[in-house]
């Protein structure tokens, strides 16, 4: 089933023994009790590996100020600012504030969010995949209500596969995107670099768009994950920038016996990629033929595909 996935972040106020001031205006520089943050782990899945790690930097803005905080506790998601830096701070003059936050891969970009890349090969060898998944957050803090929810702006895509046929599984390689013409000749079509717009109104979900800007497109080497389901004997995953792969060769499954390259072509609907998103392909290779089910909305559709070889 599609999912969406999402951080929650919970932002708490400091209880903070404040100074004896001698003047108004040496209550003014404090500037009020400090604002403390901490990453929740909700059950649904956070981060790409479920877990946020020591140091990941999250961009903090109110107003036109930006605060780099980082995760000092990754078991308790605790956040803090870096070294000396002075964190946001809560107004006596202001009854609310808005508030966006955002991070990418355990880094911060500096907005416009444009330019965003994700990487053709995703696997351990290229630092992965969890270095690529941006999260994004805005809303209203309150005294009574200071919590913010960390949205997924990339979709991620994960293929479970199921062997009915003799093969070397450190030998498969699952490959998305990658097509051929007619004629045999390469070509990949996943874009890589695209700008993001942050969502606005009620929206949890930004925008993907000048992807011509950018030439460079490619075919995404998944990460060989650890965590296939059970029944199955290897999974792979990667995340992609959300775009509509129906009716492409959007899966490829190489390095099978001597049988050549599987690929896996979508439905209408089967490969619309929206950010947030999980897709779950579950695949059963046989000697001459894929059984598919696809993880959608209504539940899921079979389909029986022929392998295809461009030197067939």
């Amino acid at each position: 089933m599609n999912s969406r996935f999402f951080i929650h972040i919970t932002l708490l106020f400091a209880a903070v023994a404040l100074l004896a001031c001698s003047s108004e205006d040496d209550m003014s520089a404090l500037g009020g009790q400090p604002l403390v943050l901490y990453a929740d782990m909700p059950m649904t899945r956070s981060t790409v590996d479920n877990q946020w790690s020591v140091g990941d930097e999250v961009a903090v803005k109110i107003g036109d100020e930006i605060k780099i905080y980082y995760i000092k506790d990754a078991e308790t998601g605790e956040l803090t600012t870096f070294g000396n830096s002075d964190p946001f701070r809560w107004s006596p003059d202001f009854d609310s504030v808005e508030v966006t936050a955002w991070s990418l891969g355990g880094f911060v970009e500096a907005e416009p969010l444009t330019g965003i890349t994700i990487p053709k090969d995703q696997s351990p060898e290229n630092v992965g995949y969890t270095r690529h998944d941006l999260l994004y957050a805005k809303g209203t803090l309150t005294p009574s209500n200071t919590h913010l929810t960390f949205y997924h702006q990339l979709a991620r895509v994960i293929v479970q596969l199921k062997f009915k046929t003799t093969v070397e599984l450190d030998d498969i390689s699952v490959n998305l995107g990658s097509d051929y013409d007619e004629e045999g000749n390469s070509i990949d079509i996943v874009p890589l670099t695209a700008d993001f717009s942050a969502p606005t109104g009620n929206a949890n979900y930004g925008t993907w768009n000048n992807f011509t800007n950018y030439p460079e497109y490619g075919g995404i080497t998944m990460f060989h994950d650890a965590t296939a389901e059970d029944g199955y004997d290897a999974a792979f995953s990667a995340l992609l920038i959300p775009n509509d792969y129906s009716g492409t060769r959007f899966i490829g499954i190489d390095a099978i016996s001597d049988m050549g390259l599987y690929y896996f072509i979508p439905s209408y609907g089967e490969a619309n990629l929206q950010s947030g998103r999980t897709y779950t392909y579950r695949i059963t290779v046989y000697n001459d033929f894929l059984d598919v089910t696809v993880g959608t909305d209504d539940g899921g559709t079979n389909n029986s595909v022929t392998p295809w070889s461009p030197n067939n």
